[in-house]
């Protein structure tokens, strides 16, 4: 960074300087190969950190580790979070309505070749309600097996 701003303060210097030399230069054939000079000077200012830097190292292939990677099933990602997002919005749904029934477990059947999944069955906790099984089969197909896993009243 010092680097950076000791160029940058010689870059400007060398700027002003030779602006004012190129002011105070007669306007005649001499000035031409003055002005090249100036430029070229200029030129030299701007490249000059290149110089520097190592290439060698730069366009070497980097030494990155690589980590090992555990193959991921992608299918079965896509069909956990398919399963969370749905039993959240059916919980939100029942409780909406006001039945006091937890929504346990939904299962999908995921057909990774076509990218679709379908609700096979929900898991209901609470006490076993009509109308809470047929929200559930509206909201999520009626072709759906609904299980009821009763509440313990002990606890």
């Amino acid at each position: 960074m010092r680097d950076l701003k000791s160029w940058a303060m010689l870059f400007c210097t060398i700027s002003v300087i030779l602006g004012i030399l190129q002011m105070i230069l007669p306007q005649k054939e001499q000035s031409m190969g003055i002005k090249l000079v100036m430029g070229l000077y200029i030129l030299v200012t701007i490249l000059k950190p290149t110089v520097s830097i190592n290439w060698g190292q730069l366009l070497m292939e980097p030494k990155i580790a690589v980590q090992q990677s555990v193959p991921m099933d992608f299918d079965s990602l896509v069909q956990n979070q398919s399963q969370q997002q749905l039993q959240k919005l059916l919980q939100t749904e029942l409780d909406k309505i006001g039945f006091a029934v937890t929504v346990q477990q939904v299962w999908l059947e995921y057909d990774s070749e076509h990218s679709t999944a379908e609700v096979s069955a929900v898991q209901l906790k609470g006490k076993k309600q009509p109308q809470a099984e047929q929200t559930a089969k509206k909201f999520l197909g009626d072709a759906i097996k609904v299980e009821w896993i009763e509440k313990d009243e002990t606890a």
